[in-house]
Protein backbone atom coordinates (compact mmCIF):
# COMPACT_ATOMS: atom_id res chain seq x y z
CA UNK A 1 0.00 0.00 0.00
CA UNK A 2 1.01 3.66 -0.38
CA UNK A 3 2.17 6.14 2.28
CA UNK A 4 2.66 9.92 2.50
CA UNK A 5 6.33 9.41 3.36
CA UNK A 6 8.85 6.59 3.84
CA UNK A 7 10.11 5.45 7.24
CA UNK A 8 13.48 6.69 8.52
CA UNK A 9 15.83 4.76 10.80
CA UNK A 10 19.08 6.08 12.33
CA UNK A 11 21.51 5.73 15.24
CA UNK A 12 21.90 8.78 17.50
CA UNK A 13 25.69 8.78 16.92
CA UNK A 14 28.08 7.61 14.21
CA UNK A 15 30.35 5.72 16.65
CA UNK A 16 30.07 4.07 20.09
CA UNK A 17 32.56 2.67 22.59
CA UNK A 18 32.40 -0.96 23.67
CA UNK A 19 30.07 -1.12 26.70
CA UNK A 20 27.94 1.89 25.69
CA UNK A 21 24.26 1.76 24.70
CA UNK A 22 23.55 2.40 21.00
CA UNK A 23 20.39 4.53 20.60
CA UNK A 24 18.11 4.11 17.57
CA UNK A 25 15.24 6.33 16.31
CA UNK A 26 12.46 5.08 14.00
CA UNK A 27 10.04 7.56 12.42
CA UNK A 28 7.11 5.75 10.80
CA UNK A 29 3.48 6.88 11.08
CA UNK A 30 2.15 3.48 9.93
CA UNK A 31 3.67 1.80 13.01
CA UNK A 32 1.39 3.97 15.18
CA UNK A 33 -1.64 1.63 15.29
CA UNK A 34 -3.12 2.93 18.56
CA UNK A 35 -3.86 6.67 18.42
CA UNK A 36 -4.84 6.89 22.12
CA UNK A 37 -1.81 5.33 23.83
CA UNK A 38 1.96 5.20 23.32
CA UNK A 39 3.02 1.82 21.92
CA UNK A 40 6.02 -0.52 22.10
CA UNK A 41 7.32 -2.34 19.01
CA UNK A 42 8.91 -5.80 19.31
CA UNK A 43 10.32 -7.92 16.47
CA UNK A 44 10.31 -4.90 14.15
CA UNK A 45 13.80 -3.36 14.53
CA UNK A 46 16.97 -5.48 14.58
CA UNK A 47 20.70 -4.79 15.02
CA UNK A 48 23.44 -7.00 13.61
CA UNK A 49 27.18 -7.24 12.97
CA UNK A 50 26.71 -10.19 10.58
CA UNK A 51 23.99 -12.58 9.40
CA UNK A 52 24.85 -14.90 12.28
CA UNK A 53 24.88 -12.22 15.00
CA UNK A 54 21.48 -10.47 15.23
CA UNK A 55 19.53 -9.02 18.18
CA UNK A 56 16.04 -7.57 18.43
CA UNK A 57 15.56 -4.03 19.81
CA UNK A 58 12.53 -2.90 21.86
CA UNK A 59 11.22 0.42 20.45
CA UNK A 60 9.04 2.70 22.63
CA UNK A 61 6.83 5.42 21.09
CA UNK A 62 7.82 8.95 22.15
CA UNK A 63 4.41 10.12 23.29
CA UNK A 64 0.86 9.33 22.21
CA UNK A 65 0.11 9.22 18.47
CA UNK A 66 3.54 10.52 17.34
CA UNK A 67 4.77 7.63 15.19
CA UNK A 68 8.30 8.26 16.50
CA UNK A 69 9.92 5.32 18.34
CA UNK A 70 13.21 5.12 20.23
CA UNK A 71 15.16 2.15 21.57
CA UNK A 72 18.64 1.18 22.75
CA UNK A 73 20.85 -1.90 23.07
CA UNK A 74 24.20 -2.35 24.83
CA UNK A 75 27.35 -3.08 22.81
CA UNK A 76 29.04 -5.89 24.73
CA UNK A 77 31.83 -8.48 24.57
CA UNK A 78 29.36 -11.07 25.93
CA UNK A 79 27.19 -13.32 23.77
CA UNK A 80 24.25 -11.65 22.02
CA UNK A 81 20.89 -11.57 23.88
CA UNK A 82 17.70 -10.16 22.29
CA UNK A 83 16.61 -6.76 23.67
CA UNK A 84 19.60 -6.69 26.08
CA UNK A 85 22.99 -6.58 24.31
CA UNK A 86 24.77 -7.49 21.06
CA UNK A 87 28.26 -8.95 20.90
CA UNK A 88 30.73 -6.70 19.06
CA UNK A 89 34.41 -5.75 18.96
CA UNK A 90 36.57 -2.79 18.00
CA UNK A 91 36.23 -2.10 14.27
CA UNK A 92 32.81 -3.78 13.86
CA UNK A 93 29.95 -2.02 12.06
CA UNK A 94 26.46 -2.18 13.62
CA UNK A 95 23.57 -2.20 11.13
CA UNK A 96 20.01 -1.43 12.30
CA UNK A 97 17.16 -2.55 10.01
CA UNK A 98 13.39 -2.08 9.69
CA UNK A 99 11.15 -3.55 6.98
CA UNK A 100 8.87 -0.72 5.78
CA UNK A 101 5.79 -2.36 4.26
CA UNK A 102 3.95 0.90 3.43
CA UNK A 103 5.96 3.32 1.27
CA UNK A 104 5.56 6.23 -1.15
CA UNK A 105 6.08 3.94 -4.14
CA UNK A 106 3.82 1.21 -2.82
CA UNK A 107 6.68 -1.32 -2.80
CA UNK A 108 8.03 -2.58 0.57
CA UNK A 109 11.66 -1.74 1.28
CA UNK A 110 14.29 -2.43 3.94
CA UNK A 111 15.38 0.72 5.83
CA UNK A 112 18.82 0.64 7.48
CA UNK A 113 21.19 2.75 9.57
CA UNK A 114 24.81 2.11 10.55
CA UNK A 115 27.38 3.09 13.19
CA UNK A 116 30.91 2.02 14.16
CA UNK A 117 32.24 0.30 17.30
CA UNK A 118 35.53 1.73 18.61
CA UNK A 119 37.78 0.92 21.56
CA UNK A 120 38.91 3.47 24.15
CA UNK A 121 42.45 4.51 23.11
CA UNK A 122 45.24 3.36 25.44
CA UNK A 123 48.27 5.71 25.56
CA UNK A 124 51.60 4.03 24.79
CA UNK A 125 54.28 4.53 27.47
CA UNK A 126 57.95 5.11 26.65
CA UNK A 127 60.13 2.02 27.34
CA UNK A 128 62.17 2.00 30.55
CA UNK A 129 65.97 1.99 30.27
CA UNK A 130 68.16 -0.46 32.24
CA UNK A 131 71.70 0.81 32.93
CA UNK A 132 74.51 -1.40 31.69
CA UNK A 133 76.26 -3.52 34.32
CA UNK A 134 79.92 -2.43 34.73
CA UNK A 135 82.50 -5.04 33.73
CA UNK A 136 85.79 -4.87 35.70
CA UNK A 137 89.11 -5.08 33.88
CA UNK A 138 90.91 -8.44 34.28
CA UNK A 139 93.71 -8.76 36.85
CA UNK A 140 97.27 -8.51 35.47
CA UNK A 141 99.57 -11.37 36.49
CA UNK A 142 103.15 -10.05 36.78
CA UNK A 143 106.12 -11.99 35.40
CA UNK A 144 108.98 -12.11 37.90
CA UNK A 145 112.29 -10.83 36.51
CA UNK A 146 114.15 -10.81 39.83
CA UNK A 147 113.94 -12.96 42.90
CA UNK A 148 111.92 -10.21 44.62
CA UNK A 149 108.19 -10.73 43.69
CA UNK A 150 106.28 -7.80 42.21
CA UNK A 151 102.90 -7.09 43.91
CA UNK A 152 99.73 -7.56 41.88
CA UNK A 153 98.23 -4.16 40.83
CA UNK A 154 94.68 -3.32 41.94
CA UNK A 155 92.22 -3.75 38.99
CA UNK A 156 90.49 -0.57 37.87
CA UNK A 157 86.75 -1.08 36.94
CA UNK A 158 85.45 0.42 33.73
CA UNK A 159 83.26 3.49 34.54
CA UNK A 160 79.52 2.98 34.12
CA UNK A 161 78.21 4.87 31.05
CA UNK A 162 75.19 7.15 31.62
CA UNK A 163 72.37 5.96 29.31
CA UNK A 164 70.87 8.61 27.04
CA UNK A 165 67.15 7.93 26.47
CA UNK A 166 65.99 8.14 22.88
CA UNK A 167 63.33 10.72 22.13
CA UNK A 168 59.78 9.37 21.88
CA UNK A 169 56.40 11.10 21.82
CA UNK A 170 54.77 11.73 25.17
CA UNK A 171 51.92 9.31 25.88
CA UNK A 172 48.41 10.63 25.26
CA UNK A 173 49.46 13.57 23.06
CA UNK A 174 46.78 14.09 20.36
CA UNK A 175 47.62 14.30 16.66
CA UNK A 176 45.85 16.08 13.82
CA UNK A 177 42.08 16.52 13.49
CA UNK A 178 40.73 13.52 11.55
CA UNK A 179 37.15 12.82 12.71
CA UNK A 180 33.98 14.76 13.58
CA UNK A 181 30.82 13.58 15.35
CA UNK A 182 27.76 15.27 16.87
CA UNK A 183 25.53 14.20 19.77
CA UNK A 184 22.63 13.94 19.71
CA UNK A 185 22.12 13.71 15.94
CA UNK A 186 18.36 14.35 16.19
CA UNK A 187 16.16 16.79 18.18
CA UNK A 188 12.39 17.12 18.68
CA UNK A 189 11.46 20.81 19.18
CA UNK A 190 8.29 22.90 19.35
CA UNK A 191 8.22 26.44 17.93
CA UNK A 192 10.46 28.70 20.01
CA UNK A 193 12.00 25.77 21.89
CA UNK A 194 15.80 25.42 22.08
CA UNK A 195 18.07 22.38 22.12
CA UNK A 196 21.82 21.97 22.38
CA UNK A 197 24.13 19.66 20.44
CA UNK A 198 27.81 18.97 21.05
CA UNK A 199 30.25 18.61 18.15
CA UNK A 200 33.36 16.50 18.92
CA UNK A 201 36.56 16.78 16.84
CA UNK A 202 39.19 14.05 17.43
CA UNK A 203 42.35 12.58 15.96
CA UNK A 204 42.47 9.08 14.44
CA UNK A 205 42.89 7.54 17.94
CA UNK A 206 39.91 9.37 19.46
CA UNK A 207 41.75 12.13 21.36
CA UNK A 208 39.94 15.51 21.37
CA UNK A 209 41.65 18.31 19.41
CA UNK A 210 41.60 21.85 20.86
CA UNK A 211 41.32 25.04 18.81
CA UNK A 212 39.70 23.61 15.65
CA UNK A 213 37.15 25.95 14.01
CA UNK A 214 33.71 24.32 13.55
CA UNK A 215 31.16 25.98 11.24
CA UNK A 216 27.44 25.31 10.93
CA UNK A 217 25.93 24.89 7.44
CA UNK A 218 22.18 25.54 6.97
CA UNK A 219 20.41 25.74 3.60
CA UNK A 220 18.02 28.60 2.77
CA UNK A 221 14.94 26.39 3.15
CA UNK A 222 16.13 24.96 6.47
CA UNK A 223 17.02 28.46 7.72
CA UNK A 224 13.30 29.30 7.60
CA UNK A 225 12.61 26.44 10.02
CA UNK A 226 15.50 26.61 12.50
CA UNK A 227 18.10 29.02 13.88
CA UNK A 228 21.59 27.77 14.83
CA UNK A 229 24.01 29.83 16.93
CA UNK A 230 26.81 30.62 17.01
CA UNK A 231 27.67 30.41 13.30
CA UNK A 232 31.11 29.05 14.21
CA UNK A 233 33.39 28.51 17.19
CA UNK A 234 36.64 26.79 18.17
CA UNK A 235 36.77 23.49 20.07
CA UNK A 236 37.70 23.52 23.77
CA UNK A 237 40.46 21.53 25.54
CA UNK A 238 38.38 18.34 25.16
CA UNK A 239 37.77 18.89 21.45
CA UNK A 240 34.12 19.94 21.97
CA UNK A 241 32.04 22.80 20.55
CA UNK A 242 28.43 23.40 21.71
CA UNK A 243 25.75 24.89 19.43
CA UNK A 244 22.16 25.96 20.25
CA UNK A 245 19.31 25.17 17.82
CA UNK A 246 15.96 27.03 18.01
CA UNK A 247 12.77 25.96 16.19
CA UNK A 248 11.21 28.79 14.13
CA UNK A 249 8.46 27.07 12.08
CA UNK A 250 4.78 27.14 13.10
CA UNK A 251 2.87 24.03 14.15
CA UNK A 252 2.71 21.32 11.51
CA UNK A 253 1.60 17.76 11.01
CA UNK A 254 4.41 15.25 11.50
CA UNK A 255 3.28 13.45 8.33
CA UNK A 256 4.32 16.51 6.32
CA UNK A 257 7.90 17.59 5.60
CA UNK A 258 8.41 19.22 9.00
CA UNK A 259 12.01 18.34 9.62
CA UNK A 260 15.11 20.51 9.13
CA UNK A 261 18.79 19.60 8.79
CA UNK A 262 21.99 21.36 9.88
CA UNK A 263 25.51 20.15 9.05
CA UNK A 264 28.73 20.89 10.93
CA UNK A 265 32.15 21.09 9.26
CA UNK A 266 35.52 21.18 11.06
CA UNK A 267 38.59 22.79 9.51
CA UNK A 268 40.95 20.15 8.12
CA UNK A 269 38.41 17.28 8.40
CA UNK A 270 36.97 15.89 5.15
CA UNK A 271 33.77 14.40 6.59
CA UNK A 272 30.94 16.35 8.22
CA UNK A 273 28.35 15.64 10.93
CA UNK A 274 24.61 16.39 10.71
CA UNK A 275 21.64 16.90 13.02
CA UNK A 276 17.99 16.35 12.03
CA UNK A 277 15.46 18.59 13.83
CA UNK A 278 11.86 17.33 13.98
CA UNK A 279 9.37 20.18 14.41
CA UNK A 280 6.58 18.85 16.62
CA UNK A 281 3.20 20.25 17.55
Amino acid sequence: SFSNFDATLAFSRSAYLLGEYAEITLNNAESNADHKEAETLLEKVYVQTSRLNIAGVSMAEMGTDTGIFMGSIQISADSTLDYEHIQAADGDTLTASFYDETTITGFPQLMTGTCSVVALPVPTESPAFTPATPVPSPSITPVATVPVPTPTPTPTPTPTPTPTPSSSPAPGVPGNAEKIAVSPDSLFLEKGEEGQVTVMVTDVDGFGIEGVKVKRKVTTSNNKKIKVKPSNQNTDAEGKAVFTITAKKDKCNLKDNCNAKVNFKAKGVKEKAGVTVWLVE
